[in-house]
């Protein structure tokens, strides 16, 4: 069994996402701190789905990515079937970044998918549990080294090069 280490980078996370039913004014600004940057553009996905704008997912993820196409189906699905997810949140820890450059960052983080809510057409509602989805590694790309991070890809942390 590994020894635990101390995180190598660590950024505070609230603890519990703060449930949206409207989309606020403006979105939060994404920090240049790849780690930081990733908590805020898990909140901005978190907004979409509470609001069920699939359109507000272009602020988490580049254009040409996978990603964004499978998540923006996946919330039009709720969202034409009536449905909407509130609450939706995650929580990382032990953050260890990779490699970095300007508009280039590779990390590892374990990810723990908060308690959320799926309410449904008829105002039901079911509660989704919390699950723990394992170490993850993340690219985070960004189109100039002045430009917004975005999540480009993930995969488990098992299958990053070392």
């Amino acid at each position: 069994m590994p020894v635990p280490t101390a995180p190598a980078h660590t950024v505070p996370v609230p603890s519990a996402p703060v449930p949206v039913t409207a989309v606020p004014s403006a979105l939060p600004a994404v920090p240049d701190d790849p780690v930081a940057g990733l908590t805020v553009l898990e909140q901005i996905r978190g907004i979409a789905y509470a609001a069920g704008r699939p359109q507000l997912l272009a602020h988490v993820y580049p254009g040409d990515s996978p990603l964004l196409t499978e998540d923006r189906a996946a919330l039009a699905g709720l969202v034409n079937s009536g449905n909407r997810v509130q609450r939706l949140g995650f929580t990382f820890t032990g953050p260890k970044i990779l490699t970095r450059t300007a508009v280039r960052a590779e990390l590892t983080v374990s990810i723990r998918q908060q308690p959320a809510v799926l309410v449904r057409r008829d105002g039901t509602s079911s509660a989704l549990s919390a699950r723990d989805l394992g170490r993850v590694a993340i690219v985070l790309t960004r189109a100039s080294p002045r430009g917004v991070w975005r999540i480009a890809g993930s995969r488990p942390a098992a299958a990053a090069p070392t």
